[in-house]
């Protein structure tokens, strides 16, 4: 199949503004030109991809469909242009890392500077998300790894993950405000207070009401918040009990004390995760040596040689894992290809039956005009001759 990169990079500008116009600019090429790759682009797959109207276009079920697989693809192309386009003269490419904004406060930005002063050249792109949002990153492959909390049952099976920390959840509190400093607490009494927490979109939360839920209770926070740190702030003042990782505390502060809980709290760790379908590029791999094994850097990580390093993370699965992963894969590549033929297969029969309607119906009026003119020839025709021979009659 002839596939032809300059229609398909039209129709993703084109879906991912839903304006002709806009594609224009950004393509710089003419809005006539844009319009004309798309009819050829419908053309060629044979059914419209785009409902146009004055007001706005939509994308059909089948834009909809070829946007899913054509985004991953545009995004890869976009980063293995960046890789080699922006790369420095070490050649390493653009490190592209997803993280959530207490992840890289709290944890990244040692690391990131030692990468920074080790390749200086290297461009570092950070996209801020949650431990959620980060796996829809890796999976529709617009970051080379992201750093994450775990365990997250967002996070695919077959992703690389490495485990570079691990932390315990605390509840802080204001002892003005809160009289628990010298007692054990059960959370069936700590429900009771106003609990402040980060919001459901997030792992954290997940992690704590499963908790909860483990022990028949149910979890009401009172407020819900997407910063740790605005949280901290907000028990600071006294307006409920925080639950956040202990790692945002790296200075015990003066005005909270940590409530101790009946019941234990599973420590939790950082993980950096991989998408095994992605090229690993040098900067990476770099960027992975300088994390921690296991949460803690030991003398022997820091005294292996360059040649232990570059074994410090094996991106090679084993055979059974590869085709577990490729085989399922394989498969429905295969299904959706005969899914595809067969489909452009029925609009094929459906076009050329249309177009032979169309020509026999084309046929049909050139006989029918052509008996209608005739007999209308032979009304006339009998017409003058009875007026002719009426006339030498009466002559």
């Amino acid at each position: 199949m002839d596939i032809n990169y300059e229609l398909y990079k039209v129709f993703y500008y084109v879906a991912s503004s839903l304006s002709f116009s806009d594609a224009s600019k950004k393509l710089f090429i003419s809005q006539s030109a844009v319009s004309q790759s798309i009819k050829t682009l419908e053309r060629k797959l044979g059914q419209p991809l785009f409902i146009r109207s004055t007001k706005k276009v939509q994308l059909t079920p089948a834009g909809a469909l070829l946007l899913k697989h054509v985004e991953p693809a545009m995004n890869l192309i976009s980063r293995g242009e960046s890789q080699l386009l922006e790369s420095g003269s070490l050649g390493l490419g653009q490190l592209h890392i997803g993280a959530s904004d207490t992840i890289c406060r709290y944890f990244l930005l040692p690391y990131l500077q030692k990468f920074h002063r080790k390749f200086p050249d290297v461009p570092i792109k950070i996209t801020n998300a949650s431990s959620m949002g980060c796996v829809d990153l890796l999976e529709q492959r617009r970051v080379d790894l992201i750093i994450t909390n775990f365990p997250n049952p967002h996070l695919n099976p077959s992703y690389i993950q490495k485990t570079v920390g691990s932390f315990s959840d605390v509840f802080v509190a204001n002892p003005a405000y809160f009289d628990l400093a010298d007692r054990i607490v059960p959370f069936s009494e700590l429900g009771t207070y106003p609990l402040m927490m980060l919001d459901r979109k997030s792992t954290t939360s997940e992690f704590l009401h499963h908790i909860f839920l483990q022990h028949q209770l149910e979890l009401l926070p009172q407020v819900e918040l997407s910063s740790n740190d605005l949280l901290i702030d907000m028990a600071r003042i006294g307006l409920g009990i925080a639950f956040i990782p202990d790692f945002c505390l790296k200075h015990k502060p003066e005005d909270l004390f940590l409530v101790r809980t009946q019941e234990t709290i599973p420590q939790r760790q950082l993980v950096a995760s991989l998408n095994p379908t992605l090229p690993v590029s040098a900067s990476t791999e770099e960027f992975l040596k300088l994390l921690p094994v296991s949460g803690q850097e030991t003398e022997a990580a820091e005294t292996k040689t360059d040649a232990d390093d570059k074994l410090l993370m094996n991106f090679e699965p084993e055979e059974t894992e590869a085709l577990d992963l490729i085989i399922p894969k394989y498969i429905t590549s295969l299904i959706f290809g005969g899914m595809v033929d067969a489909v452009a297969s029925e609009n094929g029969a459906r076009m050329q039956a249309m177009d032979s309607a169309t020509s026999n119906a084309e046929e049909m009026i050139d006989s029918l005009a052509l008996q209608y003119n005739r007999a209308r020839q032979g009304t006339i025709t009998q017409e003058l001759t009875e007026i002719i021979a009426g006339a030498e009659a009466i002559s």
